[in-house]
């Protein structure tokens, strides 16, 4: 009983792979793509060339339908910014595809040269047709060309019909078989190409064939007949979906584009040939067979006549190449006799040769030594060029030629002679005399009996080998120089920028002759980068000379504002316990502090002026005097009636009434006020940090700054009061501490880590406090720079 269960089991199985087996594929609904911007859809095809195959040489995916549906996802990337996965799927069977097609969900659609039928409108969606469906009898080349019907009836028994099952080819067949030739048998092939290779290769066969399928053969070359009756056309060849797929809508509208039937077009006669689109369009509209026919003739003459001009192509390129064969015969036979002739002289030209290149080999080995010796002669003049140029003092630049001279050539005497254009003189800041360093010296350029100095006025070198007899060239005599001062051999040349003269360089020896041409050149060398250095070096002596006077301005103006603000006496006179911690991003401020006492009240501000360095310290001078004008001359001591004046008075000195200025300052502005136990508190665009029985209270100040750009009709501030009645500690400060970039991550320090610091010190001895914000601010900062100014002031009451 087991074995007979076994055998059912094992007979189940076969029948599902007779009768077809389907996996269920799933892809993603054309919903789901729409939303994700994404998703994969599986294109399930039988090998059908040239609508959709897979290439044997290279296993890559080809053909018509293909490019069409590679075409659909540019589509859908365009209109709807979509990325479509497309997975391809081969079956070996048409009628697997279809089946998988049909049981497949979401994103799933097939493509093999499929055709509309309404039995199949049925079981799937249809996408528009792409192309027309004709389809023709085709057979073998032994098959003779029927002319009539009834003659193709009495041989069809002699012949082998074939078909692939489940298509329309069959549904031809069948067709044919009920209402002409009710005797007709036929069997089946696993697909359209194997349909096609039958007809090519084997005898007496015949079947159907789309015409597409049919014109591509022939552009091939391949010999098949065809029958010129009983041809079929239907609605047309379209891409198939499961019923219940949303897809039809995206590719409905890619086949409703304007310019889609130029891009079908475009595809087919890709794939087809240059006149195959219009063709097949003209026999798929013709109005009957006769007409159809007719048109599929026109096509299969113009295939013969293209097939008639690659014979005859290729016949003339075979002759050409007969042509050039002759030629290189001809040319070859002319060679040989030159070479004979060469052959014949070649010993008494290879003895010539060999002398010759002897000759050439001594001559090349000379320059390559040459040519060797100069290139290491430039590498080491460069190197000592910025070695040269890296000094930014003129000692040092002719200390460092002078290292180098000595080194390259013969050196007793050497020096360089710079214009001080003030003096009308060569000064000599360095000047070596037998390895001894002299003093400095100047030589005045008007004394022109000096060969240095005649040199420098000619702009012109200098250059002797036998100086005492020689000088006449240059000088009329002697008698400027001492004794021993001058040398036999010297080397002069002028410091040139552009067309004129800075100073002037000499080397000289006591031998005659000391010096060659590549001395000479050496020193040319060393000139042009002793130039650059000197002038360099004068340029950065003027930028020092200027950073010192503007930094000596910037001291004295730090002095100044020093002088403005409240000294550390008298603010513990006025506030005991309290303290200022005030850190300029430069010498100078545009941050301050403001403190004084009026009408028994105790007037304490943190100012935050635009800017920051110069600019903003004179700000800071303008705000000081103005807050003194105030609440002096003006007796105002409110709080909120102060930051108004203020307000009024920065735009009327600045004059933002009719200009572009738009400067201004934030200010924390407390008004202490000691009898009544009270502090009223103003700002502009800053807070007040409190803190009372170890509860930490912020008072914002209104959003707007002190003078600036108005454009309401009249700024005014407002007023806020605390008691002060209980021991009470607070903070005004600018925003440089809480900008401040650092930490790990370069980040800001932020006003909630500011507020929780602040609160974390505030038990603290007020200058334990200050010290411990200069710690904080350190630590955070690190490396970074400080990017503004940055003012605190704590008091306790």
């Amino acid at each position: 009983m087991r074995n007979y269960s076994i055998i059912y089991v094992f007979a189940g199985i076969l029948f599902l792979f007779q009768h077809g087996y389907s996996q269920q594929f799933t892809g993603d609904s054309w919903s789901k793509v729409k939303a994700n911007k994404k998703g994969k859809i599986w294109v399930i095809y039988a090998n059908n060339t040239p609508f959709i195959y897979q290439k044997n040489n290279t296993g890559a995916i080809a053909g018509l339908e293909h490019d069409l549906i590679k075409e659909f996802a540019k589509f859908l990337k365009i209109k709807y910014q979509v990325t479509l996965d497309i997975v391809w799927k081969k079956e070996l069977y048409f009628k697997d595809c279809l089946l998988n097609v049909k049981n497949g969900v979401g994103g799933v659609m097939g493509a093999s040269g499929i055709s509309i039928t309404e039995s199949r409108k049925k079981e799937f969606g249809f996408s528009p047709a792409y192309l027309p469906d004709i389809e023709l009898i085709v057979s073998s080349q032994n098959v003779p060309l029927f002319t009539k019907t009834t003659e193709f009836g009495k041989n069809i028994a002699n012949l082998k019909a074939i078909t692939v099952k489940n298509t329309t080819y069959e549904e031809n067949f069948k067709d044919l078989k009920s209402k002409f030739f009710p005797s007709l048998k036929y069997s089946y092939v696993p697909t359209s190409d194997a349909l096609l290779d039958s007809c090519i290769k084997g005898e007496g066969y015949w079947g159907y064939m789309s015409m597409p399928v049919y014109i591509e053969a022939l552009n091939k070359g391949k010999k098949i007949y065809r029958q010129h009756f009983f041809n079929v056309v239907r609605e047309g060849m379209a891409f198939v979906f499961p019923r219940a797929s949303d897809w039809k809508e995206p590719i409905d509208e890619f086949f409703q584009q304007p310019d889609f039937q130029q891009l079908v077009n475009r595809i087919v006669n890709r794939h087809f040939g240059n006149f195959a689109a219009d063709l097949i369009k003209d026999a798929s509209n013709s109005s009957d067979n006769t007409d159809k026919e007719r048109e599929v003739r026109v096509i299969e003459l113009k295939l013969k006549n293209l097939l008639l001009q690659r014979a005859r192509e290729k016949s003339e390129q075979k002759q050409s190449q007969t042509r050039i064969a002759y030629v290189v015969l001809t040319v070859f036979l002319l060679l040989a006799g030159a070479a004979a002739w060469f052959f014949y002289n070649r010993e008494k030209i290879k003895k010539r040769a060999r002398r010759e290149l002897a000759l050439k080999s001594e001559e090349i080995a000379a320059q390559s030594e040459h040519i060797k010796e100069s290139f290491q002669r430039l590498e080491l003049i460069s190197e000592i060029g910025k070695q040269v140029i890296a000094n930014l003092s003129i000692e040092s630049i002719i200390k460092t030629v002078y290292e180098n001279v000595v080194e390259l050539m013969p050196t007793e005497e050497f020096g360089v002679g710079i214009y001080d254009d003030y003096t009308k003189s060569l000064v000599y800041e360095v000047y070596f005399y037998k390895k001894e360093r002299l003093p400095i010296f100047r030589v005045p350029v008007y004394k022109d009996n000096r060969l240095g100095i005649k040199c420098f006025n000619r702009q012109e070198e200098i250059i002797m080998g036998d100086v005492f007899n020689e000088y006449n060239r240059y000088l009329d005599s002697l008698d400027a120089y001492n004794k021993d001062e001058l040398l036999s051999s010297m080397i002069c040349l002028p410091l040139m920028v552009g067309d004129q003269a800075i100073g002037m360089i000499s080397v000289q020896h006591s031998d005659k002759d000391a010096y060659d041409i590549r001395h000479v050149n050496i020193l040319r060398n060393l000139a042009i980068y002793t130039t650059i250095a000197i002038q360099n070096a004068q340029v950065f002596r003027q930028l020092e000379q200027q950073k010192d006077n503007i930094t000596a301005s910037i001291d004295y103006a730090k002095q100044i504002q020093k002088a403005m603000l409240p000294s550390t006496e008298e603010i513990k006179h006025h506030l005991p316990e309290s303290f200022v911690f005030l850190k300029p991003r430069d010498i100078v401020s545009g941050d301050f502090y403001y403190l004084t006492t009026h009408n028994e009240k105790t007037v304490l501000a943190a100012v935050d002026c635009t800017g920051h360095g110069v600019p903003g310290a004179f700000l800071s001078l303008i705000g000081h005097d103005i807050l003194d004008t105030v609440v002096f001359q003006e007796d105002i001591t409110e709080a909120h009636e102060i930051l108004n004046r203020l307000h009024l008075r920065v735009r009327q000195v600045l004059r933002q009434y009719d200009t572009s200025n738009r400067d201004g300052m934030d200010i924390s502005l407390c008004v202490i006020d000691k009898q009544q136990q009270t502090l009223d508190f103003a700002g502009a665009k800053t807070s007040l940090i409190y803190i009372q029985q170890d509860n930490l209270e912020r008072l914002k100040g209104d959003k707007m700054p002190i003078g600036g750009e108005q454009r309401e009709t009249e700024r005014t501030f407002s007023k806020q009061t605390i008691d002060i009645s209980q021991p009470t500690t607070l903070y005004i400060y600018s925003d440089g501490f809480q900008d401040q970039f650092g930490g790990r991550e370069n980040q800001k320090y932020m006003a909630p880590r500011f507020r929780e610091f602040l609160y974390s010190i505030h038990k603290l001895p007020m200058q334990d406090q200050k010290n411990a914000l200069k710690k904080e601010l350190d630590t955070w900062k690190g490396d970074y720079e400080q990017l503004d100014d940055i003012l605190v002031v704590g008091v306790r009451l």
